[in-house]
């Protein structure tokens, strides 16, 4: 949180932070509650119960305000260091654009997890780029995809 809004206040943009607990079994709501007080920009969510990682992120996408939407995982796998690269190529007219690492840091079993899961989603949808959580939305797509 701190080198995301560290990041973010850089930019000199409005911006907010919505965090989705999940219900993963560990204190994070607890963790989360506690930083409200130092970062009055984060909000936080709880579901009732684990629904996965997408039914989190579309909680995300109803509760979201701004005109444009980053979705990233909360483990740093993508620094948020490169969001002012999400934001340079989506000025350029897109209306999603996907961050993809270089280097995959996960065990490597999820990594030939989210390989199979990326080839399936590649070949369903016809997109020639490697499909992550890492991205960058206008607010006329995440309307539609929660409307």
């Amino acid at each position: 949180l701190e080198q995301l809004t560290c990041q973010m206040d850089k930019l000199g943009q409005l911006y907010e932070i919505i965090f989705i607990e999940d219900n993963g079994g560990d204190n994070s709501w607890e963790v989360l509650r506690a930083l409200l007080p130092k970062y009055p920009r984060v909000r936080i969510l709880k579901m009732m119960r684990n629904f996965g990682q997408h039914n989190a992120i579309m909680c995300g996408f109803v509760h979201s305000k701004g005109e444009m939407v980053i979705t990233m995982d909360d483990d740093l796998q993508n620094p948020p260091e490169e969001i002012n690269k999400l934001i340079a190529r989506i000025n350029e007219g897109y209306d999603i654009v996907y961050g993809v690492p270089i280097i995959k840091r996960h065990h490597p079993v999820r990594n030939i997890g989210s390989f199979m899961v990326r080839t399936l989603y590649k070949k369903i949808f016809g997109l020639s780029v490697n499909p992550t959580s890492f991205r960058i939305i206008r607010r006329k797509v995440v309307e539609g995809i929660v409307n």
